[in-house]
């Protein structure tokens, strides 16, 4: 009997962290941004954009106004950083697969 108020007690508090997080992440997709020739994004946007590059691409089967590259940007800074995100973006991914993998053949 414990161990199934501990399985429910779990349950509860990841659907209140997932409701209490999932605005914050939502905010990633649909927050405009304002770019311009005056105000181009640089490096760290460019890091910021490709760390999201992955599901920005998935948000863009759902929400038509979604932007995988920002155009215009300040050139190979924002260029550079957005190639760091990605690659960053990809570890993680593969690292998550991995770790699905192993869990579900042990």
């Amino acid at each position: 009997m414990k161990e199934k108020i501990t399985k429910f007690n779990s349950i509860i508090i990841l659907i209140v962290l997932v409701t209490i997080v999932f605005p914050f992440i939502t905010q990633a997709f649909v927050r405009t941004y304002e770019v311009s020739d005056s105000n181009p994004p640089g490096f760290l946007q460019g890091v910021w954009q490709g760390l999201l590059a992955p599901y920005a691409l998935i948000a863009q089967l759902f929400i038509n106004d979604v932007v995988v590259y920002a155009t215009p940007n300040v050139g190979w800074n924002y260029n550079l950083g957005f190639l760091i995100g990605v690659l960053g973006s990809l570890h993680v991914g593969w690292f998550c697969a991995i770790i699905s993998y192993v869990g579900h053949v042990i």
